[in-house]
């Protein structure tokens, strides 16, 4: 809402063109992917009565944009043939799409990008890899692990860590908010306007 307004996909939904959702900038845009879906259903309810379905929603941020990139045959859903790229969510035995769109930085229990387990709960890290891979991080006060360094000798700095990167980042921008997306919230917004993150 930095303007006030933001563009209607319907119509271009309407004619079947694939429309893509992504957060633009940190200054003023959602911290994640998953905020920048609850904004945009917040935003179709508020001011479209609902106009895009919770399924076109999560397809905005999935199927359209591997489409758009000529990807499909490879990203954008779970397939055969297709790389390993998901996100496993907390939640019940709801709608899926609204389970999505409703989830916040602390639902995201395992993320596995190429069929790598990447990020996650450190009990689901330990299962996927039969060790506790990856560098410690505390998100929303549950203990996670990242793995950031891979074994790539062919892709410059693939070794560094995520405590490498986020010094290197520290120097360049002072002001770097916290990884984790709680502790960032709480930084990011004047303490009246804080709520549940």
């Amino acid at each position: 809402r930095l303007y006030g307004a933001t563009l209607d996909p319907r119509p271009a939904l309407a004619l079947g063109l694939p429309v893509s959702l992504a957060p633009d900038w940190t200054p003023t845009g959602s911290y994640d992917i998953l905020r920048e879906l609850a904004f945009a259903r917040g935003w179709s309810r508020e001011q479209w009565n609902g106009g895009i379905p919770s399924e076109t929603l999560v397809t905005m941020v999935t199927t359209y944009p591997a489409a758009q990139l000529g990807l499909e045959t490879r990203l954008g859903s779970i397939s055969p043939g297709f790389l390993a790229d998901l996100v496993v969510l907390a939640g019940g035995a709801g709608d899926p799409y609204e389970t999505v769109i409703s989830a916040r930085a602390q639902d995201v229990r395992l993320v596995i990008i190429g069929g790598e387990a990447v990020y996650g709960l450190e009990g689901l890290m330990a299962a996927v890899h039969g060790t506790a891979a990856g560098e410690p991080i505390t998100v929303c006060g549950e203990r996670r692990r990242i793995r950031v360094a891979v074994d790539a000798p062919a892709i410059p700095k693939s070794g560094q860590t995520l405590a490498d990167i986020t010094a290197l980042l520290s120097q360049a921008e002072p002001g770097l908010l916290p990884l984790d997306p709680c502790q960032a919230y709480r930084a990011w917004l004047p303490a009246a306007a804080r709520g549940s993150p």
